[in-house]
């Protein structure tokens, strides 16, 4: 959902990649219902792992899932910005109701992280380090 919505949102200033450390190799199908329902294009999207990015140099990695904090997934990316802005992850709710409300709340609070973060950009382009900060301030 988070590669979709910052392309989405962000799209004259980021290029963001979604990856995990041991993918599933599906889409969460909540995931894909969350975006669709929101207007947000699916077309493209696929279950990727860090190994399929590692040719990529990045200008800012930023873990999102609730548990990468304290992993060392970020660590293969090289020179970079990194940042943590931990989310817990719908999936693991077994609840199916709990699980679609689950999803839409995350939908909604990267939205509006998101959309913070696309202003402060917009407004000072270079100051990245200084926006991350931010976010992870307000989400703190």
């Amino acid at each position: 959902m988070a590669e979709a919505l910052a392309n989405a949102l962000l799209s004259k200033t980021v290029i963001a990649y979604s990856a995990g450390s041991a993918p599933s190799g599906n889409i969460n199908p909540y995931a894909l219902e969350v975006l669709e329902k929101n207007a947000i294009d699916t077309n493209g999207l696929y279950s990727k792992s860090i190994v399929d990015l590692q040719s990529i140099q990045f200008d800012v990695v930023i873990t999102l899932c609730g548990n990468a904090k304290n992993e060392s997934c970020p660590i293969w990316v090289g020179k970079c910005l990194k940042a943590h802005w931990g989310f817990d992850d719908p999936s693991q709710i077994t609840d199916s109701e709990k699980r679609k409300k689950a999803f839409d709340d995350l939908f909604m609070k990267l939205k509006d992280i998101l959309i913070k973060f696309a202003k402060r950009i917009e407004l000072e382009p270079h100051e990245l380090q200084k926006h991350i900060t931010f976010i992870e301030k307000a989400l703190s």
